[in-house]
C-alpha cells in the first residue's frame, strides 16, 4: 500500500543548494485522520515540520534537518484508556543518489549520530514521508497511563471492580 499520499509534500532538489531552503510543513484534518489510521493512533490533532534542506560540501546529496511538533492521542497498552501525547523530535536525513540500505555495511562501523541514510530517487524528496515517519520513530510503543503498571502475571496493577462487589457481599 502507498502510504505517502497521506501526506505528500514533495520538494523538488534542483532547487537546494548549499544555502539551506526552509519549508514549514502543516497537516490538514483529512490528512491527520489518515496518519492516525496509519499509525494506529486514536487522534492526530496537530502535526507541523520545519524542515531545512540543504548539500553537504561532498557530492550530490542532500541534507535533510527537521522538527516536527505533534499533539496525538495514543492507547493505553493496560487500560485501553486514550493517553493524550505532545511529542516534539529533531531529525536529520541525508538523500544520496544511487544509495541502497546494504551498502551500510558493517553494523559495528556504524556512527550513532550521523543522519539516516536514504536513496534520493527521481528528482525530489516527500517531506510529508519523512515526517510521518519520524513521527512513528518519537512514538512510545507501549503507551501506559500515569501510575498503571503490570505485574508478573501480566495483570493490571490497579483496584479490581469485582473485588469491591465481593467484599460487599460478604458483609
Amino acid at each position: 500500500m502507498d502510504w505517502s499520499v497521506e501526506f505528500e509534500r514533495r520538494q523538488k532538489v534542483d532547487r537546494v543548494t548549499a544555502t539551506p531552503l526552509v519549508v514549514h510543513l502543516h497537516a490538514e484534518p483529512e490528512e491527520r485522520r489518515a496518519i492516525a489510521k496509519r499509525l494506529e493512533l486514536q487522534d492526530v490533532a496537530k502535526l507541523e515540520a520545519d524542515c531545512e534542506l540543504d548539500r553537504p560540501v561532498h557530492g550530490d546529496s542532500v541534507r535533510l534537518k527537521g522538527k516536527l511538533t505533534a499533539q496525538v492521542t495514543q492507547t493505553c497498552v493496560v487500560t485501553l484508556e486514550p493517553i493524550p501525547v505532545e511529542l516534539t523530535a529533531e531529525f536529520e536525513r541525508l538523500y544520496v543518489p544511487g544509495w541502497k540500505p546494504e551498502m551500510e555495511g558493517d553494523e559495528e562501523a556504524v556512527d550513532a549520530e550521523a543522519p539516516d541514510m536514504e536513496p534520493l530517487e527521481g528528482d525530489s524528496i516527500d517531506l510529508g514521508e519523512a515526517v510521518v515517519e519520524e513521527l512513528s520513530l518519537a512514538l512510545d510503543p507501549y503507551p501506559r497511563l500515569p501510575g498503571v503498571e503490570v505485574d508478573e502475571d501480566g495483570e493490571a496493577d490497579r483496584p479490581n471492580p469485582f473485588q469491591a462487589l465481593s467484599a460487599l457481599r460478604r458483609s
